[in-house]
């Protein structure tokens, strides 16, 4: 998670604790929110990167097996 905004740059305007619920100004819950979103987006790139991996991968290894492979327009044929 983020680190306090508070903590780091020594604002006691923009956070303190009043009882059981600490008080955060609109900057810091807007700052956390898009913190938030770009851990998500985060998440889903890798997610991507991993697919596209996986495929290219998968790509390199037809076409290293390709090469023993029959072609369609050879047909094998077995006689007794």
């Amino acid at each position: 998670m983020m680190p306090s905004i508070c903590d780091l740059t020594n604002d006691k305007e923009l956070c303190f604790t009043t009882g059981p619920e600490a008080y955060q100004s609109e900057d810091i819950r807007l700052l956390r929110d898009e913190w938030e979103l770009g851990e998500r987006y985060l998440g889903q790139v890798a997610a991507l990167r991993d697919e596209c991996q996986e495929l290219q991968w998968k790509r390199s290894l037809n076409a290293k097996f390709s090469r023993y492979a029959v072609p369609n327009n050879h047909h094998c044929v077995l006689t007794h």
